[in-house]
C-alpha cells in the first residue's frame, strides 16, 4: 500500500450491529437480519454457522484451525481497509478474547441477546450439549451435525433423521452440573461485564418479531428462513433429570437472575 492511501470511513461506526448471546438465545436468528443489512454496508461471510461464528472452537467451525490471534489479526485488517466483517459472538468464547473485544468493538452498535425464560433456555442449551457429545462432528453438507443444526430447521425430514440418528447413536440426555455451571457463569458476564461496560441494547428474545427486526435494522426481507427449532426438548430427558434440571434453575433464580429480569 502507499504511503499516501489513506481510507476513509463511509459510515460512522453505530451504524455496524454486533450480536452477542448465549448459543440458544436466537443469535442465529437475529444475525440473519444484520447479515443482509451488511451487504450493503460492510463485508459478510457464507450465511452458515461454520463461517459466521469466527471465534467459535467446535472441530467443524471453519477457522478452527486459525488461531484467535489470527481471527483477531483479520478482523483488524479488515477495519483498516474500512470493512467491518459482520460475525455473531457467542459466549463463553467473548470471555476469552473480552479485553480486546470490548475496545474493538466499543463505538459499534452492540445487542445482546437474552431469553427472559431461563428454564426454556438451559433446557434448549442442555440438550445440545449432551447431544454434541454422542452425534459425529460435522461430515459436510449432509454430516449429522449439518442434520443437527440447519437442517432440522428446514423441513420435518431433517427432524425425522436427527431423531433417527438419536436413537441408533444412542445418545443421553442428562442433567450436567459443571455444564450448568458453565452456563451461569455465562449469564453473570453478561449482566456484570458486558452490560455496564459497553451499555449494549439487550433484547429479550421472545419480545422480537420479523417486522421489529426488518426496521430495527433498516431491511427489507421475507420472512427469515431461520426458524426455531420444532423440537420438544423435555421429552428426551428422563422425569429425574428433568427434576434436577428444574430445581437448579430455580434456584439460581431465586438467588440471582430474577433481580436481572429472568422469568
Amino acid at each position: 500500500m502507499n504511503d499516501g492511501f489513506k481510507i476513509n470511513y463511509i459510515l460512522p461506526r453505530k451504524s455496524y450491529h454486533v450480536c452477542v448471546g448465549l448459543h440458544k438465545s436466537g443469535t442465529t436468528w437475529v444475525n440473519s437480519y444484520i447479515h443482509k443489512k451488511y451487504r450493503k454496508i460492510g463485508m459478510t461471510m457464507p450465511p452458515n454457522n461454520r463461517y459466521t461464528e469466527l471465534f467459535g472452537n467446535n472441530d467443524d467451525d471453519y477457522f478452527y484451525n486459525v488461531s484467535i490471534h489470527d481471527r483477531i489479526k483479520f478482523l483488524e485488517h479488515c477495519r483498516q481497509l474500512n470493512l467491518e466483517v459482520n460475525i455473531k459472538h457467542h459466549l463463553p468464547e467473548v470471555m476469552e478474547i473480552w479485553p480486546w473485544f470490548k475496545e474493538f468493538y466499543k463505538d459499534n452498535d452492540v445487542l445482546v441477546l437474552k431469553r427472559r425464560n431461563l428454564y426454556n433456555h438451559i433446557l434448549s442449551h442442555h440438550f445440545h450439549f449432551c447431544l454434541k457429545q454422542y452425534l459425529p462432528s460435522y461430515e459436510g453438507s449432509t454430516g449429522l451435525m449439518a442434520l443437527r443444526h440447519e437442517k432440522v430447521k428446514e423441513n420435518q425430514r431433517g427432524l425425522d433423521t436427527l431423531k433417527a440418528n438419536i436413537l441408533k447413536y444412542q445418545a443421553q440426555f442428562k442433567f450436567n452440573e459443571i455444564h450448568f455451571e458453565s452456563f451461569c457463569k455465562c449469564i453473570r458476564f453478561i449482566e456484570e461485564e458486558i452490560m455496564p461496560t459497553m451499555r449494549p441494547q439487550a433484547l429479550w428474545v421472545e419480545d422480537l418479531t420479523h417486522e421489529w427486526l426488518c426496521k430495527r435494522f433498516n431491511v427489507e426481507m421475507k420472512q427469515s428462513q431461520v426458524l426455531p427449532y420444532k423440537i420438544k426438548y423435555d421429552l428426551y430427558f428422563p422425569k429425574d433429570e428433568l427434576d434436577k434440571l428444574k430445581a437448579a434453575t430455580q434456584d439460581i433464580l431465586d438467588k440471582e437472575f430474577k433481580y436481572y429480569g429472568y422469568k
